[in-house]
């Protein structure tokens, strides 16, 4: 529901209404909640993209009864006005369109057809985040908004008291021989980097960073010479949106 909430809060502070709204979401993984709640919220379609199969691409609409709950929990559905919540599932559900794409091609889109790209600590996993980032404006019509959120952390080193900067220890080469064939590779941007690529790119509406206490073993000493010109302030930061 905060994802949600999030793209909600985010189209409205865009001028974007999400009732209407055509959406694509990027590397929804093993669930199509956020999608099928935008569908419930008005969307009139949401196509969740991923480039290896996790999802059903057919969900069974009674499993989403208890997202159901919490929308209208959380005030995203008006379950007054509607009365059979099965077939507002239903159709809900059927708004909602799941493929599997090839990463290196274009998006099976026409240009300037889509309202909102959003995405969800999925950018920190791509190779190359600017292609993702132009075919995102390819496919968003004029006044179109790019969301996302991207978690800046170490994905191996997330539990209590880990270091979740070790990863700028090793220089690329290094770590891509280390991980570059484990689903938690990450890119190791940081976010000077995503602001500046973002506003290449983009008219950057809002560029919100959450800093975080510094991990316990962490070293400046020993980061890799790709990431010594940022200040430490700039390595705190664990996630961007």
């Amino acid at each position: 529901i905060d994802r949600v909430r999030r793209v909600v809060d985010a189209a409205r502070i865009g001028g974007v209404a999400i009732p209407g709204a055509r959406l694509v979401e990027l590397g929804p993984g093993h669930t199509l909640g956020v999608a099928v709640s935008l569908a419930l919220g008005g969307a009139s379609r949401v196509d969740a993209l991923d480039t290896v199969r996790y999802a059903d691409a057919r969900p069974d609409p009674r499993s989403f009864t208890e997202l159901w709950r919490r929308c209208t929990e959380a005030g995203l559905v008006d379950s007054i006005r509607v009365t059979d919540r099965d077939a507002a599932l239903a159709r809900a559900a059927r708004r909602v369109e799941y493929q599997v794409v090839d990463g290196q091609k274009p998006w099976p889109f026409p240009e300037g057809s889509r309202d909102i790209v959003y995405s969800f600590s999925v950018l920190e996993h791509v190779r190359d985040v600017r292609a993702v980032l132009e075919e995102s404006s390819r496919v968003l019509r004029p006044g179109g908004l790019s969301i996302h959120t991207i978690d800046l952390r170490d994905h191996y080193n997330l539990g209590p008291g880990e270091n979740w900067l070790a990863f700028l220890e090793f220089d690329d080469r290094q770590w891509d021989r280390m991980t570059s064939a484990r689903f938690a590779w990450c890119n190791r941007m940081r976010a000077p980097e995503l602001r500046t690529l973002f506003g290449e790119v983009f008219e950057v509406v809002e560029f919100t960073e959450e800093a975080a206490d510094l991990p316990p073993g962490f070293d400046r000493r020993r980061v890799a010479p790709r990431f010594r010109g940022f200040e430490t302030d700039e390595l705190a930061v664990s996630s961007v949106s």
